[in-house]
């Protein structure tokens, strides 16, 4: 049985890093203001991107936690991990590009601004192939090194991937707007 002091022990220092990353997504954030400035609605669409690089690497992390459990994947056999990360890198470029059409459609539907869309889209389809990416294999590394795959990689996955996500969204809208 973990205690409370246990479980604050070993949940503390991911939060903290966590907290340390999402600070930096604040300095991109602020860093694209130009961008920002040049068309408001571009900050209205940076949610959107990351909550669907959230969703899929948490999908991804998800489905590597539950290979490494059910020993279905054995961290030590890069191997047997390769082959599934392509999988879930494929499904989540497949499940993007879906969401990129209908996010193009509605972004040019409620903006007019086809740059934006076309930002959108983009960022869709890249933030969420690499968070997939990374939510599988941040949990087998983790497993690799002895942690504790669930607890290291969850906050570790959300916050790189809201990283990832706002840098790619920001940069295909300073490209593209």
């Amino acid at each position: 049985l973990v205690t409370l002091v246990g479980l604050f022990r070993r949940r503390l220092p991911w939060v903290l890093a966590a907290y340390a990353v999402e600070s930096a997504v604040a300095a991109v954030v602020k860093s694209f203001e130009p961008v920002v400035a040049r068309l408001a609605a571009v900050a209205a669409f940076a949610p959107l991107v990351m909550a669907l690089a959230g969703i899929v690497g948490g999908q991804s992390l998800a489905m590597a936690v539950h290979a490494l459990a059910s020993r279905e994947l054995d961290p030590g056999s890069l191997r047997g991990a390769l082959p599934m990360l392509g999988k879930s890198v494929a499904t989540a470029i497949m499940v993007s590009a879906l969401l990129a059409a209908a996010s193009y459609a509605y972004v040019v539907a409620l903006t007019g601004h086809a740059g934006l869309a076309a930002s959108v889209a983009l960022a869709h389809v890249v933030a969420s192939a690499a968070a997939s990416a990374l939510g599988f294999a941040l949990p087998v590394l983790a497993a690799r090194a002895g942690l504790d795959p669930a607890a290291a990689s969850s906050p570790s996955v959300q916050t790189l991937n809201d990283l990832l996500a706002a840098l790619v969204y920001f940069a295909a809208a300073s490209a593209l707007v």
